[in-house]
């Protein structure tokens, strides 16, 4: 059993970062200026500088995710008003998953109720992400993960929902400057020498503030000191836990982005080392950071007054911020309005990115920190990159990888960053299923995309909630199959299923595919997945692909049959749309099997000859006495 999950990530971090390939792969934001990605360029487009010395580009590979705004297919909708998109017919590793969205809130620096903007705009770009997208939430300093990282948009939005801003109130009654608080801070603290500009400023501050009475004047300078210590505390907690957060996402997969919401952090010489750290974790663990500060009052209707110097207060506050996006080679927004704006070009920036290749020499596999200048050689585009990169030399295999190197791989890759292992190219796609103690049988094809066979091959199901999941590896007829045919049973929920595997040639290859390990609802009836195949000498064969096909069979099982009332009946149609015109119709066969509750449906539908390529929707459709009581549907790649 595994359970993966942020605070699990955080821990597994600790290993020191590693890449399994012989190319650094530098992730790189290209927009044009009114911020959609450039899709065009090449090698020549791009000039290279590691530790100041130019150096040749290998490769450059454009990922592009689904569109940006498109929002998310609804679920699969089980009624006579039709069918929902449904997802893709399988998985690969050849291409682009979902993107990884973390909402990282300054809580300890947002005033309470000044966090709506960008909660409410972060909610709404909730809606417009894509079933894969993955989304956490966490709140910063001393919050922690609000919500694990998951394709669950509930949970992220009730955590969103749920967040207040803690920041301290400057004064009551006395309108000092942050620049003013953290000179009366700093001149308070222990060995400290006062200058004469330092004593100049405290004494004009006590003066506009107090005139000549003394009581006050000892009241501002502990309120000024006050709000100066805690405007230091918090800066230097916030990037620190800004930096441990980070430094846990390095043994995720991927690219992440990181929505940093403030209204505010200080620059002082003492965090000068903190931010410096910030950059090269944020690099080790393949961050962008969006950095959004949010307006900050200067006063309220309580009667607070307003500060002696609004605007430079502003520049202050916005240092660390500015600090923050650069040394994370980040971007920092600074929405006047809406904060819809912001999130509309984050959510553009990061449809599409570039992996700009080279090849680190033997004096940078050391371990060590080096700097990566990366610029465009057009003028009209912007670019966002990471600032350097730390590689050590290859690791050499152990013991167990010498006796057993197939399986001890195979280990690796399933918890491992999967991105590493695309030498084997692979589809997969998962499917769900009843088993007798009302748990969920995942179902899982796999095969590979060109005259590869596998070897070896090992499954996991990891929960996207949290909650349990399960491994195994597959048997000599699992592997006999072709695909691959291998199942395992959880409880119902929303899994991403992992499958690594091996060729004879030693490639190694992965491919996560999400599901949602549920049956689906057909009154009274339930549903299992819909399984494409094709007869083969009369048996059911399942397949991930249908080029050159004649004919397409779908089986299904349908659960909770009326034992003495009702007759359930089921249609396959194929069609170009999840709801257009059926183009082909089979009535599926119906036979008994064991519970008593369960029915095993299967049909068969010609594919026309002058059906669109590509993918096509099937559907099938459950009737009980003659009246649809639920559709379930699955694309079919032709």
């Amino acid at each position: 059993m595994t359970k993966f999950s942020l605070l699990l990530l955080a821990w597994l971090a600790q290993a020191q970062f590693r890449t399994t390939t012989e190319l650094v792969s530098v992730d790189t934001i290209v927009t044009t200026q009114d911020g959609r990605p450039a899709t065009d360029l090449t090698t020549k487009d791009f000039v290279l500088k590691v530790d100041g010395k130019a150096r040749p580009i290998q490769s450059v590979q454009f990922v592009r995710f689904n569109a940006a705004g498109a929002g998310p297919a609804p679920p699969i909708t089980n009624s006579p008003a039709g069918p929902a998109s449904p997802a893709s017919p399988f998985s690969t590793n050849t291409d682009p998953k979902g993107r990884t969205f973390i909402f990282a809130i300054d809580h300890n620096n947002i005033h309470a109720g000044n966090e709506r903007p960008a909660i409410d705009a972060a909610v709404r770009l909730l809606d417009r992400l894509t079933p894969n997208d993955r989304v956490a939430v966490v709140t910063l300093p001393r919050g922690g993960v609000s919500a694990d990282l998951s394709t669950d948009r509930a949970a992220a939005r009730q955590a969103l929902e749920g967040i207040i801003g803690h920041a301290p109130q400057r004064s009551s009654q006395f309108g000092f400057s942050v620049e003013e608080a953290l000179t009366v801070f700093g001149a308070g603290n222990v060995g400290s020498v006062q200058s004469d500009l330092t004593k100049n400023l405290i004494t004009e501050m006590v003066s506009r503030e107090c005139g000549s009475n003394s009581v006050c004047a000892s009241a501002v300078r502990a309120e000024a000191r006050e709000y100066g210590r805690s405007l230091v505390f918090n800066t230097r907690d916030t990037i620190l836990a800004l930096g441990a957060f980070m430094n846990s996402l390095s043994s995720l997969e991927g690219t992440k982005s990181i929505v940093f919401v403030s209204e505010g952090l200080i620059e002082t010489s003492d965090n000068t080392r903190d931010l410096t750290d910030l950059g090269r974790v944020a690099d080790a663990a393949r961050v962008r950071m969006f950095v959004l500060q949010l307006n900050t009052p200067m006063f309220d209707v309580g009667g607070r007054k307003a500060p002696a110097d609004a605007n430079g207060d502003i520049n202050q506050l916005l240092a660390g911020l500015q600090s923050i996006a650069g040394v994370t080679g980040g971007e920092l927004f600074r929405p006047s309005g809406r904060v819809d704006s912001a999130m509309d070009q984050i959510d553009r920036a990061t449809s599409a990115y570039y992996l700009v290749g080279f090849e680190p020499n033997d004096k940078e596999r050391d371990g060590r920190f080096h700097k990566i200048e990366l610029t465009l050689a057009r003028k009209d585009l912007r670019i966002k990159a990471r600032n350097g990169f730390e590689v050590g030399p290859a690791d050499k295999p152990s013991k167990d990888a010498k006796k057993n190197p197939a399986e001890s791989s195979l280990k690796d890759i399933l918890h491992d960053n999967i991105r590493d292992y695309r030498d084997l190219p692979l589809r997969a796609a998962a499917f769900a299923f009843r088993e007798p103690d009302a748990t969920i049988k995942v179902i899982v094809l796999a095969e590979t995309v060109g005259t590869g066979t596998m070897t070896s091959a090992a499954f996991a199901v990891i929960s996207e909630s949290g909650g349990q999941g399960a491994e195994w590896v597959a048997d000599a007829a699992d592997l006999a199959a072709s695909p691959v045919l291998s199942a395992g049973a959880v409880q119902p929920g929303r899994y991403r299923v992992r499958v690594a595997a091996t060729d004879a040639l030693g490639r190694h290859g992965a491919v996560d595919v999400m599901l949602d390990a549920a049956l689906a609802a057909a009154p009274p009836l339930q549903v299992s997945s819909l399984l494409p195949g094709r007869l083969e000498n009369g048996n059911f064969q399942p397949r991930l692909d249908f080029e050159g096909a004649r004919d397409i069979t779908g089986l299904i099982e349908l659960y909770n049959v009326p034992l003495l009332a009702g007759v359930p009946t089921a249609r396959l149609e194929l069609a170009a749309t999840p709801t257009g015109p059926a183009i082909a119709t089979a009535e599926m066969a119906i036979a008994t099997a064991t519970p008593a509750d369960r029915r095993i449906a299967r049909g068969t539908v010609a594919i026309p000859a002058d059906a669109p390529a590509g993918n096509l929707v099937l559907r099938a459709q459950i009737l009980l006495d003659g009246k649809v009581v639920g559709t379930v549907v699955r694309a079919v790649k032709r």
